[in-house]
């Protein structure tokens, strides 16, 4: 394995291809726990290395580099397929070097490319500063000669690295890309930084928003403020650069994002119990998302404010039960929207009431908590970002624009809404919630009815024509490796039968082509807009397909087109929840806790909430009545994984509909995750269909 760069002359071009290999110490992690980048999403992880990359360019004086669409498939190949097929080179499992690798995806007519390859470091940090520390990968990310980039993760539990990273670099003849703050995501600032290559060939340029209406042409400069159109949302910036009578265009997308909220101010301890603690706040803002309760305890490895809970805008009170008696506790609340968190109240000490009279007194010496200093350091705040590309994957290749997202193990997408004029039928009540005994069965139908078994609604049949469409749309998207809810007519296996599931279902797509079609039905399940339609009670018929080619397999779920939702005021079970009452063998994994009302109907007001173990720990989570698609209900999704073979306690309370709930229930989790696989859990994750901008 060559730890040197691989110098290549091609005929009489001056192309030089440098290849650096990092092979480094990371390469021996084994991991005594999950790390943290394995829940992420890996376009995300992507989409940080390329804005990383160009922050550390900038710090040296150099150019920042465009995410380019043909590179970002080349990087996000070569570690999946290294990750699938268990190596650790520049060279694919189909023969191909980086040269013959980018020119199939695309990318053609460069005058320089390079690759880094690294392996083995859990986060972001060790990656980059295992790269910056070693020389052929560190003057490969700061070569002067390069313009354009992309990036590519992948992780796999069973692979002897596990971790994957990719950089691929580029410059192309006659290409002169338009970079946004330094190809960031998203801004909340509509005034822009601009990077305009052009340098020793653009004469003058101009400049617009929409493409249309230009600026006055000026004279040529690399380096430009811009301001972008007013609102939020996508916005882009357009150039054209000239030369005698020869013009040249570029373009550059970012998102345009409100600002962060105001914060919140006079936090109060309203009311305390024996074992519940009440607070209230001032709202400031009149843009936030939501707030965040955040609570005084040890987290992942010290005594912090970790966050406890999530109230959805305009909600100025909030309620932990489950605690101790005579006991302290410690609160501070921040407003959050898209561009962030607002800065944090100063945090409130509560004291519950008294200990009831028992019959024993126990002799037990109480310890108090470490109290919250007012230097205590905020926790980093983690801000969302988007990955966009700039440009669409070549049609040869037969890779929707979004293909490098089916890169994780495993990838599930979101339903459009459902129709909102349903035809009634007759519906059972209410089913009494059963655990099925042993393990759950492998036949897709009967593992979904398993699924509802267990959650105490009726079972589905299965309706031939509508397995027929679903099979036809895992078909289309596996061997066009293109997760999606809309086909594309213009590729192969495309058809009107297809389109009908992929329009009414869910969608979900394996890389490596050898998994079980009821390892789809458990991905679904821990999602939780794909978990809502599953066991939606008055739907009465599925349709499902799955198909595999042996790299690449789909499966899709119609719930939609036998869906009776007129049925939903006769049906008495309502909210649906899962894990359900006493429920046995949950996987220890960060389970979602949903509960479920009608779609068409009102969504629930939440007041309180509270997650614990029997024995009383508090777990930590986020609790939200925003849910996917529309649906309506609430969602409690435990920060880490549930403890193994434990009782674990929800609470949750609100009203729904005027009507005040207080819905107490537990399950008990297996010693061991013996459902799902790691890979399968840490990416089956609900998330919504990405909108493309270049």
């Amino acid at each position: 394995m060559p730890n040197q760069p691989l110098h290549i002359k091609r005929g009489l071009l001056t192309l030089t291809i440098m290849v650096s290999l990092l092979w480094s110490g990371s390469l021996l992690w084994l991991g005594g726990h999950p790390p943290a980048v394995q829940a992420q999403d890996a376009a995300s992880l992507a989409q940080q290395v390329v804005e990383l990359t160009n922050i550390e360019r900038a710090a040296r004086g150099l150019s920042p580099l465009k995410l380019q669409g043909s590179l970002h498939d080349a990087a996000m190949w070569i570690v999946q397929d290294s990750a699938s097929n268990n190596y650790f080179g520049h060279t694919d499992s189909l023969g191909r070097g980086i040269d013959q690798r980018y020119t199939d995806f695309g990318y053609t007519s460069y005058n320089l490319i390079n690759e880094n390859i690294h392996v083995g470091s859990s986060s972001i940090d060790d990656m980059f500063s295992s790269i910056i520390n070693y020389d052929d990968t560190r003057n490969n990310m700061f070569r002067s000669g390069h313009c354009e980039m992309g990036a590519g993760y992948n992780y796999n539990v069973n692979s002897t690295y596990q971790h994957y990273w990719s950089q691929a670099f580029g410059c192309r003849s006659g290409v002169y890309p338009l970079i946004i703050n330094l190809e960031a995501a998203t801004t909340h600032n509509p005034v822009v930084d601009l990077y305009i290559y052009g340098t020793g060939w653009a004469q003058e340029m101009r400049l617009s928003n929409d493409g249309a209406n230009w600026s006055a042409w000026e004279s040529y400069r690399s380096t430009r403020t811009w301001m972008l159109a007013s609102g939020t949302g996508w916005r882009a910036v357009y150039v054209q650069l000239r030369n005698g009578t020869t013009i040249r265009s570029a373009w550059d997308t970012i998102q345009l994002t409100s600002p962060p909220p105001s914060a919140p101010t006079d936090l109060v301890v309203s009311s305390v119990g024996i074992g519940s603690v009440s607070l209230t706040w001032q709202d400031n803002a009149h843009n936030e998302a939501g707030f965040r309760i955040y609570k005084w305890g040890y987290g992942a490895d010290e005594w912090e404010f970790y966050p406890l809970a999530t109230v959805g805008a305009n909600v100025t009170a909030f309620t932990e039960y489950g605690l101790a008696c005579e006991s302290d506790y410690y609160y501070l609340v921040v407003a959050y929207n898209n561009a962030g968190e607002s800065a944090r109240t100063p945090w409130v000490q509560a004291t519950t009431l008294g200990c009831p009279q028992a019959t024993l007194t126990p002799t037990a010496t109480h310890t108090p908590l470490p109290l919250p200093t007012a230097t205590h350091t905020p926790l980093p705040v983690a801000t969302a970002t988007t990955v966009v590309l700039p440009s669409a994957i070549p049609t040869a290749a037969r890779v929707n624009p979004g293909v490098w997202n089916v890169f994780l193990p495993l990838v599930i997408k979101s339903l459009p809404p459902p129709p909102a004029t349903p035809t009634a039928t007759s519906m059972p009540s209410t089913v009494t919630p059963t655990v099925p005994s042993g393990t759950l069965p492998t036949n897709w139908l009967a593992r979904v009815n398993a699924y509802r078994a267990i959650a105490g609604v009726p079972p589905v049949t299965e309706d031939a024509t509508l397995n027929n469409n679903c099979w036809q749309h895992a078909r289309y998207m596996a061997e066009n490796r293109d997760i999606t809810h809309d086909q594309n007519p213009s590729l192969p296996w495309a058809s009107a039968a297809g389109q009908i599931c992929a329009q009414k279902g869910n969608a979900w797509m394996d890389p490596g082509g050898s998994r079980q079609p009821y390892q789809a039905i458990d991905g679904w399940m821990t999602s939780v807009g794909h978990r809502l339609w599953l066991l939606y009670p008055t739907t009465p018929t599925f349709g499902f397909g799955f198909y595999t080619n042996g790299q690449w397999g789909g499966a899709a779920l119609d719930i939609l087109s036998r869906a009776n939702m007129a049925a939903d005021a006769a049906y008495t079970g309502w909210p649906i929840r899962y894990p359900a009452p006493n429920q046995s063998q949950v996987p220890p994994i960060k389970m979602p806790i949903t509960l479920q009302w009608p779609y068409f109907d009102e969504a629930p007001i939440l007041t309180g909430s509270q997650l614990r173990t029997s024995d009383g720990r508090s777990l930590r989570y986020g609790v939200t009545t925003n849910l996917p698609v529309g649906h309506k209900g609430i969602a409690l999704t435990p920060t880490d994984n549930l403890p193994a073979g434990a009782v674990i306690e929800v609470e949750v309370v609100g009203s729904y509909k005027g009507q005040p709930f207080h819905f107490t229930w537990s399950f008990v989790t297996a010693q061991s995750n013996t459902i799902f696989q790691a890979q399968d859990v840490n990416a089956a994750q609900f998330y919504s269909a990405p909108q493309w901008s270049r």
